[in-house]
């Protein structure tokens, strides 16, 4: 049975044992047919637990139904964005952006442009170490810079150490990337492939640690907050890239309960889902009681 067979087959499952959790509620019949498929994908979506190679690609199938069939505004909550669901229903929006960035992006590159068994390399490094190189690597494949400032350090870094090694080796660096390499010449191109060839090898033989040490050497910027004390209550207000994010995140782990929001373009449905915020308000009301 191959990868996507018994994907289908357990895909369908859980949305099936979904669907039997939610007909349990007496007001399930009053839901039209398109808010039930919505709530039954979105469902299915929380529904997926687990670590494994197996899991990522359900979440990420799952993700993929959702916005081919605009399951976020038929939803009965009408959500207006990937990250006010994923904070309504509990789920981590980081883990989903990861996710789609390492299903969609890393592993077709791994398994069409390498030619390497997907499986193996995540049983040989796991998910730890693939989420510590996966900023680094969706920039080095897509060619595209990043929103964190230290990710794209590292990525410059690691294309100079190679370009200056391909020279040093009496190997031109071309700018046609139709070509890879060859014995005389190698594209951008050509330099981005071997520096991701490397870092999965390096992912599969050095430990958690060492590994960011290598991809992301530079230290993430300390947070700058601001604390503002009244009654007794403090609310700290700060402005992070997704760098300094994730190290916030990871810092506070089991200490602290995120919720994201994404916000729109359209003025009035940002002050719309702002306004929905408990802790929105609560800051507004520190400086209007």
């Amino acid at each position: 049975m191959t990868l996507a067979v018994a994907l289908t087959g357990l895909s369908e499952q859980i949305k099936r044992a979904t669907e039997a959790a939610f007909a349990q509620s007496a007001d399930w019949d009053e839901y039209s047919e398109t808010e039930k498929r919505s709530m039954v994908l979105i469902g299915a979506l929380k529904n997926v637990n687990g670590v494994d190679l197996m899991a990522l690609e359900l979440r990420f199938s799952y993700l993929q139904e959702i916005e081919r069939t605009n399951a976020l505004t038929a939803h009965p909550e009408h959500y207006s964005t990937l990250g006010e669901m994923a904070a309504q229903q509990g789920i981590s929006v980081a883990e989903l952006s990861k996710i789609k960035d390492l299903c969609g992006i890393v592993f077709p590159y791994i398994q069409d442009t390498l030619g390497l068994n997907v499986a193996q390399l995540w049983e040989n490094t796991g998910k730890s170490k693939m989420f510590e190189i996966l900023p680094v690597l969706k920039c080095l494949i897509t060619g595209e810079p990043s929103e964190t400032g230290t990710v794209n350090s590292s990525v410059d870094r690691f294309i100079e150490d190679a370009t200056a090694t391909d020279l040093a080796a009496g190997i031109d660096v071309v700018e046609d990337d139709a070509l890879v390499v060859n014995d005389r010449q190698i594209s951008r191109r050509g330099i981005r492939q071997q520096i991701v060839e490397g870092l999965l090898q390096d992912a599969e033989q050095m430990p958690t640690r060492e590994l960011r040490e290598r991809a992301r050497p530079d230290r993430t910027p300390s947070i700058q907050a601001l604390v503002i004390n009244r009654a007794g209550r403090k609310v700290v207000v700060t402005d992070m890239d997704p760098g300094q994010f994730e190290m916030l995140t990871r810092r506070l782990s089991g200490h602290m309960d995120v919720q994201q929001v994404d916000l729109p373009e359209d003025r009035r449905m940002r002050q719309e889902i702002l306004f929905n915020r408990r802790e929105y308000r609560n800051l507004l009301n520190m400086t209007e009681e």
